[in-house]
């Protein structure tokens, strides 16, 4: 469980954020939060050595092993992509997801809050036989495997083609059904002109 972030009103003194960019800068901070700091030149001071080392500078620069960026706030350290959405919608996520996969990607329209399982659909596919999502190649049978996980269904198949190609098209069907806006698809402009295509239901022929 992720540990619980600071108030908004406090990310929001000490931060700024660029939504088109995803970046986190530290603010200059007034004299009034450095009184009872116990600094030896007082809080004049604490507050000029504080605003000239920090002040304007980009902050949470530091990324883990998975590529995520981190930092810290009053001696806590937090991941940039939580803090975020904390300045922006004033809650504690439960998990976000970056929509790109890529975890640097900080920028507003690319955070959404989701489920672990939604989460985990959006994670880049590992090597293996096929290089499409969704597909492997079943030696006995010498053809194309298509398969996907539904929930508490878990791998569900969804039979064996020939091609590699239609395997691939079998799982962005399926999907799309399934994940929904989650879905990661092999053949994502497809999915975009076909969506494109399809006449909306006229209000009489709703059934």
């Amino acid at each position: 469980m992720s540990k619980e972030l600071p108030d908004q009103a406090l990310l929001l003194s000490l931060l700024s954020y660029e939504a088109d960019t995803g970046r986190l800068t530290r603010k200059a901070l007034p004299l009034e939060h450095f009184m009872g700091s116990g600094h030896p030149g007082g809080p004049s001071l604490a507050a000029l050595i504080y605003n000239a080392r920090n002040a304007g500078r980009e902050a949470f620069t530091t990324s883990d092993a998975r590529g995520y960026k981190h930092g810290k706030v009053q001696g806590v350290n937090y991941q940039a992509h939580r803090v975020i959405w904390k300045m922006v919608h004033g809650e504690d996520p439960n998990i976000i997801d970056h929509i790109d996969g890529d975890p640097s990607n900080n920028r507003i329209g690319n955070l959404r809050s989701c489920t672990n399982e939604q989460n985990c659909r959006n994670y880049k596919k590992p090597a293996g036989s096929s290089s499409y999502r969704g597909v492997c190649w079943v030696r006995r049978d010498k053809r194309w495997a298509a398969r996907i996980s539904v929930g508490k269904l878990g791998k569900m198949s969804l039979g064996n083609f020939r091609s590699e190609i239609e395997a691939a098209r079998a799982y962005d069907a399926a999907a799309v059904i399934h994940h929904g806006e989650f879905a990661i698809l092999n053949f994502p402009e497809e999915a975009r002109i076909r969506s494109s295509i399809e006449p909306s239901p006229v209000e009489g022929d709703r059934r």
